[in-house]
């Protein structure tokens, strides 16, 4: 299960990443190319976590599947 926890913490992650990077940008703080770098890592975390999650999802299923011989 270690890749749930992977999952659930680029999960939570991401979330307050976002949180945060709208607080900063209300404060002017975060502007210019360093919002643009910033969105692109909340992006990269959150494809990230698709991808794990949908691998994770497929070696499930092949792991329930019987066999076929």
């Amino acid at each position: 299960m270690a890749v749930a926890g992977v999952v659930r913490a680029l999960k939570v992650t991401s979330w307050a990443l976002v949180a945060l990077g709208f607080l900063l940008l209300a404060t002017g703080i975060l502007s210019g190319v360093w919002a643009w770098v910033y969105i692109a890592v909340v992006v990269a975390m959150s494809i990230t976590e698709w991808v794990l999650r949908d691998r994770e999802e497929v070696r499930q299923e092949r792991a329930h599947q019987p066999h076929a011989e």
